[in-house]
């Protein structure tokens, strides 16, 4: 394999552990949400509601963040895909095919 096939391998392989750490962190953002509601059904503590409120507001900041930062992960991994030669008679990892339809790449 000459060094530049190489390269992409490596660098296709650091773009797919990027996209699991940001949806990793996702879901985990998703989880405490979730645990939030029970804090706002089971207290008056108004200040406990807003500082619940406002951790809220921050964790869906970080996820959305983290979706643009997913899309455009997913945008630079299928750009790496088209330049890699198709490996195994065209199979390719299922988890990111069609990478292009489902993150809204503009290519």
């Amino acid at each position: 394999m000459e060094e530049s096939q190489r390269l992409i391998k490596m660098n296709q392989m650091e773009l797919r552990e990027k996209i699991r750490t940001l949806e990793t962190e996702n879901g985990k953002y998703g989880k405490q949400i979730d645990r939030f509601q029970a804090i706002y059904e089971d207290t008056d503590d108004a200040e406990l509601l807003r500082l619940t409120l406002l951790k809220e507001k921050e964790l869906n900041s970080k996820k959305e963040q983290n979706v643009d930062a997913i899309g455009t992960l997913k945008c630079e991994l299928d750009g790496l895909n088209k330049k890699s030669p198709p490996q195994g008679a065209g199979v390719r990892d299922a988890s990111f095919q069609n990478v292009t339809e489902s993150s809204g790449c503009l290519t």
